[in-house]
């Protein structure tokens, strides 16, 4: 799992849905309990990166397949 945070926007990335939506459930109860903070709903997304991409920081975020399989000489 990867967080990637600049100021008050962040992406956490995972390798399953199911990873995703438990992360989702923690932070959303750590920020409402320990900060006083909620989520918003119009940004808070859970996508495959592999089917759709997601805008972060004006950047469109995707995965690609992999180019090479080995090293090439």
């Amino acid at each position: 799992m990867y967080l990637v945070r600049y100021a008050d926007d962040w992406i956490i990335l995972t390798q399953t849905i199911e990873n995703a939506d438990r992360m989702l459930k923690h932070v959303n109860k750590f920020f409402k309990h320990r900060l006083s903070l909620e989520l918003s709903e119009d940004k808070t997304v859970i996508t495959d990166l592999t089917k759709e991409k997601v805008k972060f920081l004006g950047f469109e975020i995707y995965k690609e397949k992999k180019r090479f399989s080995e090293y090439v000489r």
